[in-house]
């Protein structure tokens, strides 16, 4: 993994909340994050992670 394919402090931050279960709702209640916050890391780290696996975004 190169340093453009790290996660940021933030984009860790989110996930840690989205894998213990928290709503994009709830996360969103934290100091400085809002909803568009969650969506736009979330998204990114999709859209990362089908580009690298395209076999898994196509449906094969």
């Amino acid at each position: 993994m190169n340093a453009s394919e790290a996660l940021t402090p933030r984009e860790i931050q989110i996930m840690r909340l989205i894998v213990d279960g928290f709503s994009n709702a709830t996360i969103a209640t934290h100091p400085g994050i809002t909803r568009d916050t969650v969506k736009t890391h979330v998204n990114d780290r999709k859209a990362t992670y089908f580009w690298i696996n395209p076999e898994i975004g196509s449906g094969v």
